[in-house]
């Protein structure tokens, strides 16, 4: 929108214009944009980059019409301004840089939920009248049914939130190098242009056996209540948990594809590895930590970053049930290598609930559940009370940490679960069964202060006790086992 004039001198030989940049959804990227302002003659053309409250002024040349845009951060768009000025004018125009994912949500029924984890939910917003993928096949396999979440072979998708985000490997100094194939990970469409942030077509085998490959997610927010959850890119509509570290709102989150390999000094997800085992949380932590990551930070992800994924999952099935959509996972707990699933799109999995080698799962993630429990870091449960950080070094005092509220003091199948945006769909009371509620267990401890794991293990598949909301909050701060893993997050800048 443009405004003007507010104070015409026709002595004053500059016309002053006034640009401020406005990001909608408040991840920072009015700060540091470059913003272009050209005469219709071509005679005057000027570039300067916003201040950190995404401010600039010009000082135009000439009368008459002046365009205004400016560089917008991948998967964002800004509307040109078109600005009439005569000599000796002050101006003011405001561009607004947009996402076009908005705001999917689905609608809960906390009476039905109790009897039909399917049935509880449905599509609204930017979602309505969509389908769910399901269909896992007898074998492991590329999901049957799709629905509306396909994400094609060169990236795009018709669902505008999917189409946001993309697969990619970076280089060991953390820098996007490849976006890869969403159904074929071994092949890159496109590598990263670091000095003009942006992607170029190319293509070739890709590096996801030497490089970290991610899912990435731009910054959304998550809210919730008794009768709706959402996800929107509009900082309006919820909070930014997942992107959220140390106080900043982060462009991206980058979920490990892979469970993490540790190569006795750093955490990868790297295709072909074998998952890192009988290690503890700190060991995992440091060596996440010890990664660099250009703009950001890595770490063991936490809890609002897998639940920012167990949600995405959610809508993606529209069901509590997701062992029953996609698959029930078992690929056999241990040091298994990874990469089964790497042709077979971003959802696969198999009916089979035996442990073996042919039985892993795939949403987004490869084996999310039924193979190893991964560490939750940042995470704690004390005496029944979850607390949960967002912090760039982490430690295990609650003091650093939110508190979000009582976990449910049972072990088992939630028959109800919390509504409140932080923790919605966390289990607090744990009464339902493995068809009823929600169909993924949760394990709890109310004696002292315990670790989070999530997903279960293949020896928990059989029974209908793993899955992408399985919660496990009861095992000490020291603990390690044969089936308990870890998983790579990166939150980061462009």
């Amino acid at each position: 929108m443009a405004i003007g004039p507010t104070n015409a001198s026709s002595s004053a030989i500059k016309t002053l214009v006034t640009v401020t940049v406005v990001d909608s959804s408040s991840a920072g990227y009015q700060s540091g944009r470059t913003v272009v302002v050209s005469h219709s003659s071509g005679r005057d053309t000027q570039t300067a980059t916003t201040d950190s409250t995404g401010v600039l002024t010009f000082k135009l040349k000439f009368a008459g019409t002046y365009t205004i845009t400016c560089n917008v951060p991948d998967g964002g768009s800004v509307e040109t301004q078109t600005l009439e000025v005569e000599l000796g004018g002050s101006y003011t125009s405001t561009l607004t840089i947009s996402f076009g994912w908005g705001t999917f949500s689905m609608t809960f029924n906390a009476t039905t939920f109790q009897s039909d984890p399917t049935g509880c939910l449905t599509y609204g917003d930017d979602c309505a009248g969509y389908t769910p993928v399901s269909g896992p096949g007898s074998s492991l396999a590329k999901c049957s049914t799709i629905g509306s979440w396909l994400m094609n072979a060169d990236g795009t998708s018709t669902n505008p939130l999917l189409a946001e985000c993309f697969y990619a490997t970076f280089t060991s100094n953390g820098v996007l190098h490849q976006k890869l194939n969403p159904q074929d990970l071994t092949k890159y469409i496109a590598t990263w242009d670091n000095t003009n942030k942006k992607w170029v077509s190319a293509s070739g085998n890709s590096s996801i056996t030497s490089e970290d490959t991610m899912f990435c997610i731009p910054t959304c927010y998550k809210n919730g209540s008794s009768t709706k959850v959402l996800i929107s890119g509009s900082a309006s509509n919820g909070t930014a948990f997942g992107h959220t570290i140390g106080g900043h709102v982060y462009e991206y989150l980058a979920i490990a594809v892979y469970p993490a390999y540790d190569d006795g000094s750093k955490l990868w997800s790297r295709s072909g590895t074998n998952s890192t085992v009988s290690t503890t949380r700190p060991t995992f932590r440091s060596h996440a930590a010890a990664k660099t990551i250009q703009n950001g930070y890595a770490m063991v992800w936490n809890y609002y970053q897998w639940d920012l994924w167990r949600l995405l999952v959610l809508f993606a099935c529209k069901s509590f049930n997701t062992q029953a959509k996609i698959g029930q996972g078992g690929y056999s707990y241990g040091a298994k290598a990874s990469g089964k699933t790497n042709t077979m799109g971003p959802f696969a999995g198999s009916t089979s609930t035996s442990a073996s080698e042919s039985t892993g799962v795939k949403a987004f993630i490869e084996n999310g559940w039924g193979h190893n429990y991964d560490f939750i870091d940042d995470f704690l449960n004390v005496q029944g009370v979850i607390y949960a950080g967002q912090n760039s070094s982490v430690d295990d005092n609650s003091s650093s940490k939110t508190n979000l509220g009582s976990f449910s003091a049972n072990t088992g199948w939630a028959n109800a679960i919390s509504t409140a945006a932080a923790t919605w769909g966390i289990g607090t009371n744990n009464s339902g069964s493995s068809t009823a509620g929600l169909c993924d267990y949760q394990w709890t401890g109310t004696g002292g202060t315990y670790l989070g794991r999530g997903g279960g293990a293949s020896a928990d598949v059989s029974g209908g006790r793993a899955g992408p909301s399985c919660l496990d909050a009861y095992n000490d701060l020291s603990r390690s086992r044969d089936y308990f893993g870890a998983r790579l997050a990166f939150v980061f800048d462009l």
